[in-house]
């Protein structure tokens, strides 16, 4: 019977090269796993599917202490393709304008005084949870968010996906590299970055293409 990777396997592969008990170690391996899976699903440029996401700025929204106003990403959130809001033009039709990407910092330079309003031009990834907007919407804008998405990620009830099922050793590698850059284990993380750099670069363009499909195939 041929081996499949699953959850289970990958933990138990990652423990056996940690070589290491330590409960607070073993503890984190499920993070390990679901930092391997988005470096892969990242750095191959494996963006399995496009979303997206409508709602109105101010009813989704939320305000930090300083004033600042933060949206929520969706929790399959990977990569964002764009951010528009409905403007309601003087003939009463409703235009979409696309919000730029910036830097926080540049946010917080461009509109230092949060309790200000006006019409939103500018977003941040404030957290990897969260996207912050400025300036501060005058109006309850509608938007549409469309955004890259993560394919369901492994987990003690989801055993197997498509990463798991077309590209396992880069899976892996890149668990085991998460795992040694978390010990801080000097040695072993070129190597894992190099076995990872293999696997990766192995992985052709077609076989994207492949995953592509078996990912809108698995999800039907």
């Amino acid at each position: 019977m041929a081996f499949v990777l699953t959850y289970q396997t990958l933990t138990d592969t990652l423990i056996a090269y940690l070589e290491r008990q330590d409960a607070r170690l073993i503890e984190n391996i499920p993070v390990f796993i679901m930092l391997g899976q988005r470096r892969v699903t990242r750095d191959l440029k494996i963006l399995n599917i496009k979303k997206f996401v409508t709602g109105s700025l101010v009813t989704d929204s939320y305000v930090t202490a300083s004033g600042s106003v933060l949206l929520a990403k969706p929790g399959d959130w990977l990569q964002t393709a764009y951010f528009n809001i409905g403007v309601t033009n003087t003939d009463g039709s409703i235009s979409q304008v696309q919000l730029q990407m910036r830097l926080n910092e540049y946010l917080d330079s461009y509109w230092p005084i949060a309790t200000n309003t006006g019409q939103p031009k500018y977003i941040a990834d404030y957290e990897f949870q969260t996207f912050k907007i400025v300036p501060t919407p005058d109006n309850d804008y509608p938007y549409t968010l469309g955004y890259y998405a993560l394919p369901p990620l492994l987990d003690d009830t989801n055993g197997v996906n498509i990463l798991t099922s077309t590209i396992p050793e880069a899976l892996e590698y890149a668990c085991l590299l998460e795992t040694a850059t978390f010990v801080k284990d000097d040695e072993r993380v070129p190597v894992w970055t190099d076995y990872y750099n293999k696997a990766a670069q192995a992985i052709t363009k077609e076989d994207l293409e492949r995953i592509q499909v078996g990912y809108t195939n698995y999800n039907h």
